[in-house]
């Protein structure tokens, strides 16, 4: 067996069979020669390529999402509400908490989104160099995107996963939202969710002059949401005051009646959206920034 072989560096005529500087026939080039090739000695192998694709670790798309949701037993848990009214917060904490210790009886089994996941916890945390912790903005240009974790209860002596996804979504979509039940429809995440979390952004709960536009957004939101028809019959519906701590020291000043008489209000405005849903209300301190109560506070 003979091939033909060049002595001009970079010449590749014994794998493609062209002739680097263009001959044609081949043989017409000096630099060309045919060399035996012993029967024992196999083709080339191709190349392969020495790089691997890796995952981002990242957030995930709907599409990824909808293949860790095929895998195995999952949760999709929306967290609904406006700009800057705490949903991301909520999430990052949450995940935090499970790195000192199990949550609500379950393990920390992994995660598809670590990097994701830290993102969204750098500026809340001592090394940023901020002088107040801070959850960066999610923006409506990134879409639905999702956070996962893997959790593992123990049950009859033998450890059995769940994956939960956490979408993050823009407070600009529930804006939208807010405005026409039409835009609730564009929102795949709320289609397939096993639970909704409605914010109520506690920051504003204390301020007499924003109360109001609070609860009436996410009780907008809420409506939107069911006029919609989106969500399925099985999908449990929870309300969530958000920021504690801060409702939790104006209590403790001359606001105290008022504000317990507003949130008593909210929740009844909220639970008149439907009755037949039995409305449950939380009280959630996902970040501090006092000492009123822990961190994750009813997370």
């Amino acid at each position: 067996m003979t091939i033909r072989v060049c002595s001009q560096s970079g010449c590749q005529i014994h794998t493609t069979g062209k002739c680097l500087e263009g001959f044609d026939p081949v043989e017409e080039c000096p630099y060309v020669s045919s060399a035996a090739v012993p029967d024992n000695v196999s083709e080339p192998e191709p190349s392969i390529s020495k790089f691997v694709d890796l995952p981002s670790g990242d957030a995930l798309s709907s599409e990824q999402a909808n293949q860790i949701a095929r895998s195995g037993p999952t949760r999709l848990v929306v967290v609904a509400g406006p700009y800057g009214s705490g949903k991301t917060t909520i999430i990052t904490s949450l995940y935090e908490s499970f790195q000192e210790a199990p949550v609500s009886g379950y393990l920390f089994g992994g995660s598809r989104t670590l990097v994701g996941f830290e993102k969204r916890c750098h500026d809340g945390r001592a090394h940023s160099g901020r002088l107040t912790p801070e959850t960066p903005h999610t923006s409506m240009r990134n879409g639905e995107r999702y956070l996962h974790l893997r959790l593992a209860t123990l049950e009859r002596a033998s450890l059995r996963d769940i994956h939960l996804l956490l979408a993050d979504i823009s407070g600009e979509q529930f804006a939208k939202i807010r405005d026409s039940s039409a835009a609730a429809q564009d929102l795949q995440a709320l289609k397939r969710a096993d639970q909704l979390c409605l914010v109520v952004d506690g920051e504003k709960v204390v301020d007499p002059k924003l109360r109001h536009g609070a609860r009436n957004d996410t009780r907008s939101i809420l409506r939107s949401i069911l006029e919609a028809n989106v969500l399925s019959p099985s999908c449990r519906i929870d309300a969530v005051f958000t920021k504690w701590d801060i409702i939790v020291n104006a209590m403790r000043g001359p606001q105290k009646e008022s504000l317990g008489k507003y949130l008593e209000q909210t929740r009844l405005a909220l639970s008149s959206v439907r009755p037949s849903l039995n409305l449950q209300f939380h009280e959630v301190a996902a970040r501090p920034r006092s000492s009123a109560v822990p961190f994750a506070h009813g997370v």
